[in-house]
């Protein structure tokens, strides 16, 4: 990333583009009559003075989306860690969900049993699952000839998993609360079994 992406200043701005007080860029011109661009740069986004030719960004929406994708990643760590320990063979998948081809989040099993595990966690009581993500595994699962799990962890609770027969149908999309996943879900020991 660049140094305006950044934030940083103490470089003059890419020709034909004026710097604002605010940090934010257009071109230079008449003041009083705003530029097309000018929508753009009151819904936050920026363009990088460094390197004009690069698309607007947001600059803060990326650490969010950073910040989500680790705690993503570190739950799946997580899971790994624990089949591990549990004498399952265990592995994440990379690039699971941005790629064009079908993948969950795990791929674990014992030799004699194979799971497909999409890992979701949640600070909030209720997390969704889009439809494509459910459809992709359990495609990737019959292919796979594996079985197709959810795994839910909710902040301050253990592992849950259930079975995607199980999900609750929102419209467009799937769900699970706190208490589906405490009710019908099954522990990483009962689902080993």
């Amino acid at each position: 990333m660049c140094r305006e992406a950044r934030g940083l200043r103490g470089h003059s701005p890419a020709k034909g583009l004026q710097l604002l007080p605010q940090g934010l860029l257009r071109p230079q011109g008449d003041p009083w009559s705003p530029p097309p661009l000018e929508q753009f740069f009151q819904r936050g986004f920026r363009k990088c003075a460094c390197h004009p030719r690069e698309r607007f960004f947001k600059p803060y929406k990326h650490f969010t989306d950073v910040k989500q994708k680790a705690k993503g990643s570190n739950a799946e760590r997580e899971l790994v860690h624990l089949f591990w320990e549990r004498g399952w063979a265990a592995v994440r998948v990379a690039g699971s969900g941005s790629t064009r081809h079908p993948a969950p989040d795990l791929l674990v099993g014992n030799g004699v049993r194979r799971l497909a595990i999409e890992c979701k966690s949640s600070a909030e009581g209720r997390r969704y699952l889009t439809r494509q993500q459910v459809l992709e595994l359990v495609q990737f699962a019959e292919a796979f000839g594996a079985e197709a799990w959810i795994g839910m962890r909710f902040d301050r609770m253990r592992w849950h998993f259930l079975p995607v027969s199980e999900l609750k149908e929102a419209p467009g999309s799937f769900s699970v609360d706190v208490t589906e996943a405490r009710h019908r879900g099954l522990l990483i020991d009962e689902i080993i079994r």
